[in-house]
């Protein structure tokens, strides 16, 4: 890959910390050097406030936090020892005190005001930056009159601010873990349940379940038994159970703060800037979309409900009628292998990890007109086993450099359990015009291969790694002038489009042709493995077969309904909670109940009538707490957007040079530095519609 690039980048990797000690030291020199910075744009006298001295001095300023702040708060969800953990931690709290203080700063809000009123002529991106930048002051409470409601503001984005703080530290918090014996995870995969570790004394004869590890977690789709499902469904659902007064907390002051700024509710000040405007609109989407789901969801219950039946009659057991939580995953897969004989443990035999992604970016490098080429990981990377990557256009396109990507894919103690994309440094144009060059993480949980275990990649696993993928690729071809815009620095409800629209090829044919190898065939060693773990079947065929490749896109709709209908759950208790206009309603409100009652209403499964054993799931979920409040639908909202874009440009044809790079030229590029809607309607021809994703979803 990309080995006609021997030459030097024109920029270094990213200078990664590796002690307490420097990581505090470089945040109280940048911090002091900031206030330095603020200080000169402050002795501007308002008369004399124009754009290059104000809105661009301030932009160089936040393009500088941008690109150290990251790395100094990285160890928060990636270390593996506890003290640099807490100085990422602390870092981050003296960087928050800076931005809390900036955003304070009356004399910066009145300077940036003078020159947007002035309305100079200046580029389209930086128009939009002096707009971004007043709103920002007007939202941190600025425009209020100085007095008890200022003060009242700022006390609570500060309470807020612990708040949130608090919440994310308990769901880092390492999750308990179950002791249950084999006879109890009856039809768990053998494999999967010798990684588990034993146990000893009084767990004799036990292995242990962590609710954080999601191959752990993954054993229940085949646990036979449902009170043992139960058990650990609810264990798992409530594992940050001290949440929930945090939360309860931050959305009754939310809608204070709101109300402060004179805005009805929290939702409608958050949707001020996105794409859906108002909480009317994307409750009209939800309710719409929840309508044309309900008969096709219901159908597919009464479907499971039957497998239900059928499977306790099998062992002797009668049917109540009904179907509970822990109930889903398990006969889901049953009706998977029912209706398409796929095997996701065979499937998996095909997609190992490290020659799955090798040949996942040969694809999209021809796709999009770049070139990846792997570099020593030796001194540039924050653990051992984190791979890193040049990019640069192809040739054809000019053969410029674009910027670092890293993979960090094992799961390890101490490291974020989710998957998910990670900016460490964004792009931008710096003060003196040069380009400085992006440096964007794929964060992911999997397994570690050993010499007799390969990490294997479910059907679930593909798409979830392209989805990370296509936010890495976003940040490395993006664009812009200001590190506020960068890559996917986008409208929230958009920012997903361009992940989910790749998740389309792990549903396409050739895709998976491309990628299906079975790990019997890359080395000698695995052979070996498979021959010890399989006996009485032939060596299957080294590529994937179109009988295995039609099964899988098979079963891209089955549990699609319901899952949707989860989907909608969630978004709708997040715009219940913050598209109140009533402060005592809020006080009122019993989270844990409504929650509940609304997985009963939408997901129309069983809740038991003892509170112990409801949900708090939603406590888990840190996008109710981060830049994702009041902002849950932004996943089905930039689906519509997605589909849109799949079926206008690549449903034909996935791997059309020509278009991929007009996708990425007038979509990916632009990042966030202009309306996402005109982004769109560049590359479409025309105003986005819904119709693509209900057709794809078979509810046109």
């Amino acid at each position: 890959m990309a080995s006609n690039f021997p030459r030097e980048a024109p920029q270094a990797p990213p200078i990664i910390l590796k002690t307490p000690v420097e990581i505090l030291k470089k945040t109280e020199i940048l911090v002091k050097y900031w206030h330095e910075a603020q200080q000169l744009v402050q002795e501007v006298h308002a008369e004399d406030a124009t754009f290059t001295n104000t809105i661009a001095s301030l932009a160089h300023i936040e393009n500088s936090i941008r690109l150290h702040a990251p790395a100094l708060t990285l160890y928060e969800v990636t270390s593996t020892h506890l003290d640099i953990g807490r100085a990422s931690n602390e870092a981050r709290k003296l960087l928050d005190a800076f931005r809390s203080e900036r955003t304070k700063n009356q004399f910066l809000y009145n300077l940036v005001h003078v020159v947007r009123e002035r309305r100079e002529d200046v580029d389209a991106e930086s128009q939009q930056m002096v707009e971004r930048m007043h709103q920002s002051f007007i939202r941190d409470g600025l425009n209020i009159p100085e007095g008890p409601d200022r003060l009242r503001f700022e006390a609570i984005r500060d309470r807020i601010n612990h708040l949130a703080i608090d919440f994310q530290k308990n769901r880092m918090a390492d999750a308990d873990c179950i002791w249950f014996t084999l006879n109890e995870l009856d039809g768990a995969p053998q494999d999967a349940l010798s990684r588990l570790e034993n146990g000893y004394g009084t767990n004799e004869g036990k292995v242990r379940i962590c609710l954080d590890a999601p191959d752990h977690c993954d054993i229940f789709v085949y646990v036979r038994s449902g009170e043992v499902r139960k058990k650990f469904e609810i264990a798992k659902s409530n594992t940050c159970a001290q949440n929930v007064p945090l939360l309860k907390e931050a959305v009754i002051l939310r809608n204070e703060a709101a109300k402060l700024l004179g805005y009805a509710s929290h939702a409608t000040l958050q949707l001020e800037s996105r794409m859906a405007k108002t909480p009317q609109t994307v409750n009209v989407f939800l309710r719409e979309l929840r309508s044309r789901l309900a008969a096709s969801g219901k159908k597919e219950l009464d479907t499971l409900k039957e497998l239900k039946k059928k499977d306790l009659s099998s062992r002797g057991q009668s049917f109540d009628g009904r179907f509970y939580p822990w109930d889903y995953a398990f006969y889901n897969h049953q009706l998977a292998k029912k209706l398409h004989s796929v095997d996701s443990n065979k499937v998996a035999e095909y997609f190992e990890l490290q020659t799955t992604i090798q040949a996942m970016l040969l694809n999209f490098e021809a796709l999009f007109g770049i070139c990846f080429e792997e570099i020593s990981n030796e001194n540039i990377v924050w653990d051992t086993e984190v791979r890193v990557y040049r990019a640069w256009d192809e040739e054809e396109l000019g053969g410029g450099f674009l910027g670092y990507l890293y993979l960090d894919l094992f799961a390890r103690v101490g490291k974020d359990a989710g998957d998910f994309n990670y900016t460490l440094e964004p792009g931008f144009v710096r003060e003196d015009g040069t380009r400085h060059y992006p440096s964007t993480v794929l964060f992911c949980s999997f397994t570690k291969p050993s010499p007799s275990r390969p990490s294997l990649l479910t059907q679930h696993n593909l798409v979830m790694l392209i989805h990370e993928l296509g936010h890495g690729i976003h940040n490395l071809v993006s664009k812009t002038t200001y590190s506020r815009f960068h890559g996917t620095n986008t409208a929230l409800d958009f920012g997903e489009a361009p992940s989910q629209m790749l998740e389309n090829w792990c549903w396409t044919p050739s895709f998976l042709k491309s990628l299906g190898r079975h790990y019997a065939s890359i080395s000698l060693q695995y052979l070996r493995v498979w021959k010890e773990t399989t006996t009485g079947e032939p060596q299957p065929p080294a590529q994937i077969p179109d009988k295995m490749i039609e099964e899988i896109i098979g079963s891209k709709y089955c549990e699609k309904p319901n899952f949707l209908l989860g989907q909608i759950l969630l978004a709708m208790f997040d715009m219940k909670i913050h598209h109140s206009e009533s402060q005592e309603s809020l006080e009122n409100i019993d989270l844990v109940m409504e929650y509940n009652e609304m997985i009963r209403e939408y997901q129309m499964v069983d809740i038991s009538e003892q509170r112990s054993e409801w949900s708090s799931f939603f406590t888990a979920i840190g996008h109710l707490m981060d830049e994702y409040d009041a902002g849950y639908y932004s996943y089905l909202f930039s689906q519509v957007y997605s589909t849109d874009m799949f079926y206008t440009g690549f449903k034909r044809d996935i791997v059309n040079k020509n278009e991929g790079r007009r996708y990425r030229r007038f979509v990916l590029e632009k990042g966030g530095s202009q309306d996402n809607k005109r982004s769109l309607k560049d590359y479409l021809g025309r105003d986005p519609s819904t119709k693509a994703f209900y057709e794809d979803l078979g509810l046109d």
